[in-house]
């Protein structure tokens, strides 16, 4: 809805597995079935856990959008529970945080996916302004200090501290744009 053509798609929900009046999914250009009924869009019938419904719908409308890509990675890894290797999540991912609205809102799908969809697109301008500061910070300054290795970057998005103090910083300071 949000990066093809469908911005004003009407969403419809369906058992698992079945299709919008059991009709063949892909059979009409019109109604668009994700991860459900063996159409385009679905990811069932293959054992690549580098797929998803959402890695597939990216791929189709909007694959060099690098920002996406970012986050239907981690969508397709929490989709494949390989999103943390070895070990629990140390917070909530996006799949705790629509089984909450579930929870809240069981029969109410229509709500739970509007009630997603801010959130999403917060997601996704996240990832977009980490991007962004990733690219400021391959120009970022390099200097020595008497404590260890100082690092100084400038962007319009703010610093980024994390990146600095990863790369070995004892000093950090930025300065915006």
């Amino acid at each position: 809805m949000r990066f093809g053509k469908a911005g004003d798609a009407e969403l419809s929900f369906v058992p698992a597995g079945r299709t919008l009046d059991d009709q063949p999914a892909d059979n009409d250009p019109m109604i668009v079935h994700v991860d459900t009924g063996g159409g385009q869009f679905d990811h069932h019938h293959s054992a690549d856990t580098t797929l998803s419904a959402a890695e597939l719908v990216r791929r189709e409308l909007a694959p060099d959008n690098e920002s996406l890509r970012r986050l239907v990675d981690q969508v397709t890894r929490i989709d494949h529970a390989e999103a943390y290797p070895g070990r629990q999540p140390v917070f909530f991912n996006i799949n705790d945080l629509i089984s909450g609205y579930n929870a809240l809102y069981p029969n109410r799908p229509h709500h739970v996916a509007q009630a997603m969809l801010p959130n999403l697109d917060a997601w996704y301008e996240h990832e977009a302004r980490q991007i962004r500061l990733e690219r400021a910070f391959s120009r970022r300054l390099e200097f020595d200090t008497r404590w260890g290795l100082g690092i100084a970057m400038q962007s319009d998005d703010g610093g980024s501290s994390r990146l600095a103090y990863s790369h070995g910083a004892v000093l950090y300071a930025y300065r915006a744009s």
